[in-house]
Formats: structure tokens, C-alpha cells, sequence
């Protein structure tokens, strides 16, 4: 029989301690408590900061613009609450800067059209730099190029040997200085690089309007603002800045081109720096639900939309891809008032 091994501690102490533990350890137990009752608000508060009660989208255009008809579509598979109201003006500023002074928690979020945005800062619409935000872009409608139904143009090869041969200059149509359309067509001027003369209009409709009547020899739209006009047969589609069913890709015509490509707007939701991590990844896993859902895809079939997957850091290096082109080809037309690098836009 093993004999047990005697504590070399005295009587008293060994008794001492095996009161003092507990006392000890209930002394812990009132304190946590206590300290837990009375910041009991904050700890709720960090253990429910991701949890989204509802959301609100300001859409920085008018009703029934794309990026309205985007986000009443997308909204519609959001697992949550979602309440929306229209803020245009100032090229898309005036809504932006709304979200941008309203508290960034999350709930308030923007919809609206790259283009416009990464250039407010340089216009000196904005209160932010687009690099101030996270994005989370859903759709995509490459630039392209249109010429009229009766067109003696058919491919992109017909209207550049026209471009470069012609003893007239001929005349592009564009939906208004600072579209995607007009950025565009000044893309293809200067990589190709060809001449010719703008005829700035105010929209997408005056602009197919004037190739319709014969006031201009092709036009360079957004593919989602061709779809009505497409179907009823008045226009052709003969190039595409990207990836789309309604027309060969422009890939191929210049190296100098190829390397800017694809271009065009890209649609998406926003929100101001400062939401708290978490927060973010259940506003990501929001969007990324409703951006797969059958009625969102079909809504995006409809309009010739490309889908974009809802990635944030994708849509960051979109954003500085965009930036880039659509800020530079302002300024070197001769419509930014300021040099993209003085804001850190550099040029590609």
C-alpha cells in the first residue's frame, strides 16, 4: 500500500487555503458580473453591431434611370428591410454626398453608375474621393458603337476604313459631354487612333434620333441604352467595349486599345468608409443572395447587362481601372477642369 505524501505545509496554512480559493474565485465571479451589468448596453451593442435591422438606399438618379431600375430589381432579394429614395443632381453628387453625411453603420447605402462617380471629385461635386468608399458592383454595359438600320456601315472594319479614307470628316454622335458614350468615343479616337467630328447631345434618344434623320454617321452609346431601339429594328450594333451579346468585341483593332478594354459603366451599390468589418460581411453576403437570385439575372438578361460578381476588392480595382480612363479622357478633351494626378488618378 502506496503511503500518501505528507503537504510540508503547516496545519493553519493548509486549512488558510483552502478557504481562500473560494473566496477568491466568487470574488471573480461578482466582479465579471458587476462589470457586465453595467456596460451590459455596449457588450449588446458589439455582439449585435453586424446584425442589419434595415436598409436605406438613396439612388443618385432619377426614377426609372438604370441604376433605379437596378436596385428596385435587386432589392427585391434582399434579406432584409429595404427602403428607397431618389437624390439626383450634380452628375450624381447630390446623392452621394447625402450617404456620405448620413452615420456609417451600413444601413445607408447608394445606387449608382461608376462613371460619374470616380469623376465627382475631380468636378469638385463631391465631398469624397470614390477611394472613401465600399463598393460592391453588380452589372455591367459596355460602351458601344451604333450606326442606323440603313447604315452602309456593317462592321467596325467598314466605318474605320470609312474614318480613314473619307474626304469628309464624319460625325459621331454622343449622349452629352461626360457620358460614358462621349469617353468612349474619345477611347477610340485617340487609340486608334481616327478623326472625326462629336455632335454632343442631350441623352441617348436625341442621339439615335440624329442618326435616324441622317445628322450623324454612327454614335457611341451604352449597350443598355440601345436595347429598345435594337428591337425594333432602327439601329445596328457593330462594336462593343467588352463582352456582350448584341455585337463583336472591338478587341483586336489596336494593341493600344486592347489594354484599356473592357469599358463602360458599371452599376453598383455603395457605402462610406467606417462600417465595422462584420457589418460588411453581412451587407456582402445581402448582396451577393440577391445578385443570384432568377429574378435578378433575368432582369439583367433583359436590359443586355453583363452580371458582375458583388466582390469588394473586385470592385475597388474596377473602380481605379474606370477612374483611370474616364477622368483622362475628360481632361485630355479638354472638359476636367483639373489633372486626374492631382487627385491621385493615374493615368493607364
Amino acid at each position: 500500500m502506496r503511503r500518501r505524501k505528507r503537504s510540508l505545509l503547516p496545519v493553519p496554512v493548509r486549512k488558510r487555503k483552502r478557504i481562500l480559493i473560494p473566496v477568491i474565485l466568487i470574488v471573480i465571479i461578482l466582479t465579471v458580473g458587476t462589470v457586465v451589468w453595467f456596460f451590459r448596453d455596449a457588450v449588446m451593442s458589439a455582439l449585435l453591431r453586424d446584425k442589419l435591422n434595415q436598409v436605406t438606399v438613396t439612388v443618385a438618379w432619377n426614377p426609372h434611370s438604370t441604376a433605379d431600375d437596378m436596385i428596385r430589381t435587386l432589392s427585391s432579394g434582399i434579406d432584409v428591410p429595404v427602403s428607397l429614395q431618389n437624390i439626383p443632381g450634380a452628375n450624381g453628387a447630390n446623392g452621394a454626398n447625402h450617404v456620405w453625411n448620413a452615420p456609417h453603420d451600413g444601413e445607408s447605402l447608394m445606387s449608382t453608375g461608376l462613371s460619374a462617380f470616380v469623376t465627382s471629385e475631380a468636378m469638385g461635386f463631391a465631398e469624397s474621393s470614390h477611394r472613401d468608399w465600399t463598393m460592391w458592383l453588380c452589372a455591367f454595359s459596355p460602351a458601344v458603337v451604333v450606326v442606323a438600320a440603313d447604315s452602309p456601315y456593317h462592321t467596325m472594319d467598314d466605318l474605320i476604313t470609312a474614318l480613314q479614307q473619307s474626304t469628309k470628316q464624319l460625325r459621331c454622335a454622343n449622349p452629352g459631354v461626360g457620358t460614358v458614350g462621349f469617353a468612349a468615343a474619345e477611347i477610340l479616337r485617340t487609340r486608334i487612333p481616327i478623326e472625326f467630328e462629336h455632335i454632343d447631345f442631350a441623352g441617348n434618344n436625341p442621339a439615335i434620333n440624329a442618326l435616324l434623320k441622317g445628322e450623324a454617321d454612327f454614335a457611341v452609346l451604352l449597350s443598355v441604352e440601345t436595347v429598345e431601339r435594337l428591337n425594333a429594328g432602327e439601329i445596328r450594333v457593330i462594336g462593343a467595349f467588352g463582352e456582350t451579346t448584341l455585337a463583336p468585341s472591338v478587341a483586336g483593332i489596336s494593341n493600344s486599345l486592347d489594354a484599356v478594354l473592357p469599358f463602360g459603366e458599371y452599376y453598383g451599390l455603395f457605402t462610406p468608409s467606417g462600417v465595422p468589418g462584420r457589418r460588411l460581411n453581412g451587407l456582402t453576403t445581402l448582396i451577393e443572395s440577391a445578385a443570384a437570385s432568377d429574378v435578378f439575372v433575368a432582369f439583367l438578361s433583359e436590359k443586355k447587362l453583363t452580371p458582375v460578381a458583388p466582390s469588394r476588392r473586385q470592385s475597388s480595382e474596377i473602380a481605379e481601372h474606370i477612374a483611370s480612363l474616364f477622368c483622362w479622357s475628360l481632361y485630355d478633351a479638354g472638359y476636367l477642369p483639373i489633372s486626374p494626378d492631382t487627385i491621385g488618378v493615374d493615368r493607364r
